[in-house]
Formats: structure tokens, C-alpha cells, sequence
């Protein structure tokens, strides 16, 4: 992952496509989707107010939308190669939302780790961070840069910048990945009527 400053880096891209649905991941789908409505709705939020504070003299924000269906697909992904559990998408989520908050309350553009171009490194930095804290035998950093297509020394970059804007403090604690479930489901209320039971394992 890097700012607007380390082009160098190779940024992985979330896929507008969304993936092929079986009647075996339906509801594993379903919970992926809230959790992907949930992020691109404040991703969206922090890519407006980032607008705002550039251009200030403009008066109509920037138009583009992140989709939940392009995070979804990505996250999917992810999910089918690594099995992640229940668990691991919710401190997955805690960690990229930790990271947008902190985006949010900054006054320095400088400082700005998410833009458009790096959501796929970011989601990727953050499940490989959450399993390397999670598993006694996560994937590896090569398996991941294999299965992506991407540099492996960009993706050791991109996981040490992801690991420096949370200070190197990355454990979460289980009231927090329970405050996360408790507003993903919020969220989910107030944007649609389907509810579902949460999956054990995607």
C-alpha cells in the first residue's frame, strides 16, 4: 500500500466483476455483502470529505462511487483462497475501519494512505495482518503475491506501510470485533429489510 508519493509501488485493484454464486456460499455471501455495503458506504464518506478539503472552492463533492459490489468481489476472493472465518472478516473489517477513522480526523492530506487505486491492497494488507494474528499457519506473503499477480516485494512494502499507520498496534480487541458486528447489523437495518444468520466459516 502506499500514498500518492510511492507510485513505484504495484497497486492491486478490486474487481468490478462479482464472483460466480453457488447455493453452497449464498449465505456466506450475504454476510460478506453487509460487511462490503458497510465500507464502501465510509469509504465513499472519507473519499468526499478528502474532495472537500483539496478543493474547498468547489461546490459539488466528487461524484464517484466506491461499490459494495467491487469490495465484495474482492473480499470473496480472498476469502475462498484463505477459508477465512467469521471471526477474521470482522478483525479484518476493525482494522481497515480503524485506518479510515484515522483518515478522517487528519488535517494532512500528506498523511493519506487510502485512495482509489490501492482498495484491493488495502483489503489484501489488512486479511493477511488479521491471519498472521489470528492462525498458528497463515499463508504467506509469496502465496498471497502469487494468487494476485503482484511483485512480492511491493506487497512486504505495502504490508509494512499498512503496519506503520496503526503504529504497529494491530490486535483487536473482542469488544471491538463485537462493536463491528454490532454496527455492520445496524447498517444492514437501516439500508435494507433482508436479515440473515451470520456464517460460521466462508
Amino acid at each position: 500500500m502506499a500514498t500518492q508519493s510511492e507510485n513505484n509501488t504495484h497497486f492491486i485493484e478490486i474487481n468490478p466483476q462479482p464472483p460466480q454464486k453457488t447455493q453452497q456460499q449464498s449465505r456466506a455471501e450475504l454476510f460478506l455483502s453487509r460487511i462490503a455495503r458497510l465500507l464502501a458506504s465510509e469509504l465513499n464518506t472519507l473519499f468526499e470529505s478528502q474532495s472537500s478539503k483539496q478543493n474547498p472552492e468547489v461546490s459539488q463533492p466528487d461524484s464517484r462511487k466506491t461499490s459494495a459490489e467491487s469490495i465484495f468481489s474482492f473480499l470473496v476472493n480472498c476469502a475462498t483462497i484463505a477459508q477465512l472465518t467469521e471471526a477474521e472478516l470482522l478483525y479484518t473489517t476493525c482494522l481497515v475501519e480503524m485506518l479510515i477513522t484515522a483518515q478522517l480526523n487528519s488535517d494532512s492530506p500528506s498523511t493519506d494512505l487510502i485512495i482509489r487505486n490501492n482498495l484491493g491492497t488495502l483489503l489484501l494488507c489488512s486479511v493477511i495482518i488479521t491471519t498472521k494474528m489470528l492462525r498458528d499457519s497463515p499463508y504467506t506473503n509469496k502465496e498471497w503475491a502469487r494468487h494476485f499477480g503482484v511483485p512480492l516485494a511491493d506487497l512486504n512494502k505495502s504490508e509494512r506501510i499498512f503496519l506503520s499507520r496503526h503504529n504497529f498496534q494491530v490486535s483487536v480487541p473482542e469488544s471491538a470485533i463485537m462493536t463491528m458486528l454490532h454496527a455492520i447489523e445496524i447498517f444492514d437495518c437501516k439500508h435494507t429489510t433482508h436479515r440473515s444468520h451470520v456464517p460460521e466459516r466462508v
